[in-house]
């Protein structure tokens, strides 16, 4: 669990929930919470990124799997004294190998202020074979910039299938 956390004081500092740069066969990511975390305050800019969970898992060996799952990005908060730059992302996917599993993650109730990107799953790895399911948005809002529920690039053959969106705003 990664809970309330802050970091008040930001000026270009950014901020990282879970952050995994493994080359693992075989990769199980999962049952995490990152929760009620905030980067910036009333009187800090906080332009640095943010990252709740971010995996760049890269084996590219026959058969390598990935799985990243059942995990929970939640209430969390980027606060600026004057909306400005700062790119967020709640779920960030990126890598390379044979297979990716990403399913039954949930995304609810982040509010994230910035005139930057902004995605609540963004997947850019080059895995072979990309399963995006079940997956969940329940609320995620920013105040400007572009915002993606689900963005994706890479990947030979990729099944988007069973996630359901729904209140995002910007």
């Amino acid at each position: 669990r990664i809970e309330n956390c802050a970091n008040v004081v930001a000026t270009s500092a950014g901020f990282y929930g879970i952050y995994n740069t493994s080359s693992q066969y075989r990769l199980n990511l999962y049952g995490n919470t990152i929760a009620n975390n905030t980067l910036g305050s009333s009187s800090a800019t906080a332009t640095g990124t943010m990252y709740l969970l971010y995996s760049s898992a890269s084996n590219t060996n026959a058969g390598s799997l990935h799985d990243i799952y059942n995990n929970t990005v939640r209430g969390n908060t980027r606060v600026q004294s004057t909306v400005s730059t700062g790119t967020n992302y709640c779920y960030y996917i990126t890598g390379s190998g044979e297979t990716l599993n990403f399913h039954d993650n949930v995304l609810g109730n982040n509010q994230l202020a910035s005139t930057s990107t902004s995605a609540g799953f963004y997947m850019t790895s080059t895995n072979l074979t990309k399963n995006i399911y079940n997956n969940r948005i329940d609320t995620l809002s920013i105040n400007g910039g572009t915002l993606s529920g689900l963005y994706n690039s890479g990947g030979t053959t990729v099944n988007v299938t069973g996630n359901k969106i729904g209140g995002v705003s910007v």
